[in-house]
């Protein structure tokens, strides 16, 4: 199998030239790209890119003799294009407009010989297309017979030698389409031919999805066989595509009798299930045998070759990823009544599998899923809140009664290293606790798990949870929950149990971000005395807090894609360097570490169409697996960490990579005032008016930081402020016990670019920070202030009349 990377969007079109060793693929959305790929060496030899400008594709193809590409855009007046691709020209030979055709084209299919010649077709007509050198003209043939009787046209294709043309339709009607005589301005084209509407056939009722020629055979893929249709009409023979047997082809239906040969050939299903019919042997060779559903969560399993997939339809795959082979599957059965469950707990007072005794039994997609770290049980959270404890392997329920204490949705599970502890988090705003039992074996006495307890601890969504390792003064693991409010709450584990009390115990809540929203947690890597928790926000940075007093000690750049990051898993090599495998919205990356904002510390490409869902690692680190939103496929990524390490050296050291985060690089403007201004700051540290030799140096106070921050342009809040400090000052505290003082040239440019807007200011920034001050009954389509509100604002609330009336001397109001 040999991936092709080119598209950012999701692919909607392939086609292939005659030999097959030219492939187009087409994508639909913002920057779509038609792609020709030269198939044996799996490379791109043409880029089409924005065909239709701004419009979406609808459909695209490549003529049989690979010389021709035909596109169709997606306004509502829908524009074809023929293109020359081997020409390399960036505009279409030619256009036209399908003008009085409202339906979508969902298909085209060229004359095979004669490329010059295609059809498009839609739901209700089949436009046939004729290029005659230097513009395209189009016929739309009238339909002979009610189109109610015939349902929706499906596809179209060419017949060679008779040059015909059969459409499908929903309703298993086959429409025959032939060349008409005319005498009119095209008739000195001699490719130039008219088409009619000659014959309907009735094949059957159910829907021909798919019609093709094969071989001066025309084959139709119906709902649920395969009909072969002779060049006149007639049926011939039924291969059912869902037997492994099939009955014998010697002869067509014709009354000579013609020997019916047929190539093997492939055949697929809406499910996602392929086959190769042998037809001389009369043979069923499934290629991929098992139906698809959207996957919805994922896991690899710590010390082994498999990973497990959960799909939507509630069913759990365990894969060897190394052989690319199905092991085992499992379904979820249908929930138990828990009321009588639930009424026993309470009698006997013990809570253990349930809390939530409602059932929910259309939500079955399996939505979170988890190998425990002793490779004992896979843990699977379903949408209708509950969770299966599994055998790792074999994927048998361990426990006989599944754990109920959610109505919605498990999006995160997670484990102490021990494995003693296990957590989840769910759609409902709530962590749920659980400490192991000590039995390995679950029965009617005896269950796995004990319920610790559960916290409603947030009120935006929770994007993280996440155990720590045993701190100094406690026995336990900690435990922290991160939500979309800001907030990050650890738990007194030590003081928590057994359900409902004391229940779960929070230690703390710390607000941990003032603007950003915070978007996943992790340990940062690092040999130090204190330890540090690292989170990725909104505005594209990374942050590292001490896990005791949760007080800043880093903000660095992160990874500048269209989205930030949003999942990350942490990876070190034989040498013990530290890497980051992270994904944002659509794109997966390495990156280097320790983090300082370098840029060229990181590499990234397109992973995924849509939302990437959730990532995981194999055992052996070597391995990045994907999942998308509403993708029925679980994408294999190879990690390469000399990529990112040769990619760090490229970017030279020093200030060398940063200067092209400061407008105008190394010898611009900018670089040149912060230069001029850091010097400035020294010269303000000792006195403007020194009359002893001044003494140059590589720092400057860290006093002068937020100073010399908002003179080139940049204006950290109070708080950014004081997070700057706390950074600085602390940066070394922990091994020499003494704050820092000053910092050199390099650490400021380091902190700039590290902690300044992304992405600047722009105009909405503006005018929402000047509606705050507006007074609720003031013009809220054209708000003004007054000097006066101005300087009241500006002095926190205090007026000073005497620089109200030297103001007054400027001339005009600054905000009217």
């Amino acid at each position: 199998m040999l991936p092709l990377l080119g598209h950012r969007n999701p692919v909607k079109t392939l086609s292939t030239s005659r030999d097959g060793k030219w492939l187009l693929t087409a994508d639909s959305g913002e920057d779509s790209v038609v792609v020709v790929w030269d198939t044996e060496k799996g490379v791109p030899v043409c880029t089409l890119f924005n065909p239709h400008n701004s419009e979406d594709i609808t459909a695209a193809a490549i003529s049989p003799n690979a010389k021709q590409i035909v596109t169709v855009g997606g306004r509502k007046c829908q524009n074809v294009h023929f293109w020359l691709w081997t020409y390399g020209r960036d505009k279409p030979d030619a256009s036209t407009s399908l003008i009085n055709i409202t339906e979508r084209v969902k298909g085209i299919t060229f004359n095979d010989e004669c490329p010059e010649q295609f059809a498009l077709t839609t739901d209700y007509h089949v436009l046939f297309l004729t290029w005659n050198g230097h513009a395209l003209n189009y016929d739309c043939p009238k339909i002979m017979t009610k189109v109610q009787h015939i349902g929706v046209f499906n596809a179209s294709c060419y017949v060679p030698k008779i040059q015909q043309v059969f459409t499908a339709s929903t309703n298993g009607y086959i429409l025959v389409w032939s060349n008409v005589f005319c005498k009119d301005k095209h008739a000195s084209d001699t490719n130039y031919k008219k088409k009619k509407h000659k014959k309907t056939l009735n094949l059957q009722k159910s829907s021909i999805t798919v019609i093709i020629d094969y071989g001066g055979k025309t084959v139709s893929k119906l709902t649920v066989n395969a009909e072969y249709i002779s060049q006149n009409y007639k049926s011939n023979k039924t291969a059912e595509t869902n037997k492994t047997t099939l009955n014998s082809l010697s002869t067509d239906a014709t009354l000579r009798c013609s020997p019916f040969n047929v190539r093997n050939f492939l055949v697929c299903s809406s499910a996602g299930i392929i086959a190769l019919m042998e037809i001389t042997k009369q043979k069923c060779h499934f290629v991929f045998r098992h139906p698809v559903a959207i996957v919805t969560s994922m896991d690899s399993h710590p010390e082994s070759n498999y990973m497990v997939v959960g799909d939507a339809q509630g069913t759990v795959h365990l894969y060897n990823h190394e052989k690319c082979t199905l092991i085992t599957s499992w379904s979820t059965p249908p929930l138990p009544d828990y009321r009588p469950i639930f009424e026993k707990q309470k009698i006997e007072e013990n809570i253990v599998y349930v809390t939530c005794p409602q059932s929910h039994e259309t939500l079955k997609a399996v939505t979170a899923l988890k190998f425990s770290p002793r490779c004992d049980m896979l843990v699977s959270g379903l949408e209708n809140g509950a969770i299966w404890i599994l055998h790792h392997i074999t994927l048998d329920p361990i426990d006989e009664i599944p754990y109920k204490h959610s109505s919605t949705a498990i999006n995160k599970i997670t484990f102490t290293r021990c494995a003693e502890y296990m957590a989840y988090a769910d759609n409902a705003l709530t962590v749920v606790v659980f400490k192991r039992n000590g039995t390995t074996v679950a029965s009617k006495d005896y269950n796995l798990w004990n319920l610790i307890g559960k916290y409603h601890s947030h009120y935006l969504p929770i994007r993280d949870i996440l155990f720590g390792p045993v701190a100094s003064n406690s026995d336990v693991p900690r435990f922290f929950s991160l939500g979309e409010d800001r907030e990050l709450v650890e738990y007194d584990l030590a003081h928590s149990g057994p359900y409902p009390v004391p229940g779960l115990q929070i230690l703390r809540i710390d607000r941990i971000e003032q603007s950003a929203v915070p978007l996943c947690l992790a340990w940062y890597p690092v040999s130090s005395i204190e330890k540090f928790l690292m989170i990725s926000n909104s505005e594209y940075k990374y942050k590292i807090f001490s896990d005791a007093t949760k007080a800043i000690r880093g903000t660095y750049l992160g990874p500048i894609f269209k989205k930030p990051v949003e999942h990350i898993q942490i990876l070190t090599d034989k040498l013990n360097n530290g890497y980051v495998v992270f994904a944002t919205d659509r794109e997966i990356g390495l990156q280097l570490m320790p983090f300082d904002g370098n840029p060229y510390k990181i590499v990234g490409i397109t992973g995924h169409p849509q939302k990437i869902i959730g990532i995981s690692v194999s055992n052996n680190k070597e391995i990045l697996f994907t999942a998308g939103y509403n993708d029925p496929c679980v994408l294999m990524w190879k990690i390469k960490l000399k990529s990112v390490d040769i990619m760090a050296r490229l970017g030279g050291e020093g200030l060398s990579p940063f200067y092209c985060l400061i407008k105008g690089g190394k010898k611009g403007w900018l670089a040149n005032e912060i230069k001029d201004l850091f010097y400035y700051g020294q010269i303000l540290h000792q006195g403007e008016n020194m009359i002893a030799v001044r003494t140059v140096s590589d720092t400057v106070v860290v006093e002068q930081i937020p100073n010399l921050m908002r003179a080139i342009g940049y204006f950290p809040t109070n708080k950014e402020v004081e997070n700057i400090m706390t950074e600085v000052c602390y940066k070394r505290y922990v091994e020499t016990g003494k704050f820092v003082e000053e910092i050199t040239f390099e650490e400021f440019i380091r902190l700039y670019v590290n902690h300044r807007p992304v992405f600047g200011i722009c105009m909405r920034h503006v005018k929402e920070a000047f509606r705050t001050f507006i007074e609720e009954n003031s013009d809220m389509e054209n708000p003004t202030l007054t000097r006066e509100q101005l300087v009241n604002i500006l002095l926190g609330g205090m007026v000073s009349k005497t620089l109200l009336e030297e103001d007054k001397l400027i001339g005009e109001l600054i905000i009217s």
